[in-house]
């Protein structure tokens, strides 16, 4: 009868040992570094045929200067694709059409923090703080150059800002979002 016994509680004990085996190999295997590394599962092309639209709505509205309704579809679709990087470089445009630099700059600085290597958003960055905060503007320009040395605009704009030229217009293309620094306005001797 003993030995029926220990044959049941071995059996048991193995039973468990078993389960515990399985439960630790799913957690490492659900929280291993890699695999948080790993790039999200491609969208259908429905999906991205759908986001591609949503975009070429949002960049026609940024270009009829209709920030407030540009402004709702830009967090429409990000309610759809969160970290959807042109709805919200879209964001900045509609903050400064608020004449809001300080939340532009805010939301430049929060979407570096998620791409630190979108030149864009880099130079973005560079030309709003290229009235306030001239060092910062230069550095940020620069890192933007590194990231995208072949793109005109952002060239052209690092120059401007590093050599602080006052006269001239920074670089602007809508298709990319680059933004643009307006030239001073004459006054009307009225």
């Amino acid at each position: 009868m003993k030995s029926a016994d220990q044959h049941i509680r071995n059996r048991y004990i193995l039973l468990v040992t078993l389960f515990l085996l399985l439960v630790v190999t799913l957690v490492l295997v659900y929280t291993h570094p890699d695999k948080k590394n790993r790039k999200a599962v491609p969208h259908s092309a429905y999906e991205n045929n759908t986001v591609e639209k949503w975009h070429a709505q949002l960049r026609e509205l940024l270009e009829r200067q209709d920030y407030a309704n540009a402004e709702l579809m830009a967090n429409n679709i990000r309610l759809a694709v969160p970290d959807d990087l042109f709805s919200r470089r879209a964001l900045i445009c509609c903050e400064l059409a608020k004449n809001d630099s300080a939340k532009a700059i805010e939301q430049c600085r929060k979407i570096l923090l998620s791409a630190p290597d979108d030149a864009i958003t880099r130079n973005n960055l560079a030309v709003l703080l290229s009235k306030t905060s001239p060092d910062d503007a230069a550095n940020a320009a620069a890192t933007a150059l590194e990231l995208a040395p072949g793109n005109r605009n952002i060239r052209n704009n690092a120059i401007i800002i590093r050599n602080r030229v006052e006269n001239c217009t920074i670089q602007c293309d809508v298709d990319t979002l680059l933004l643009k620094v307006a030239p001073p306005q004459k006054e009307n001797g009225l």
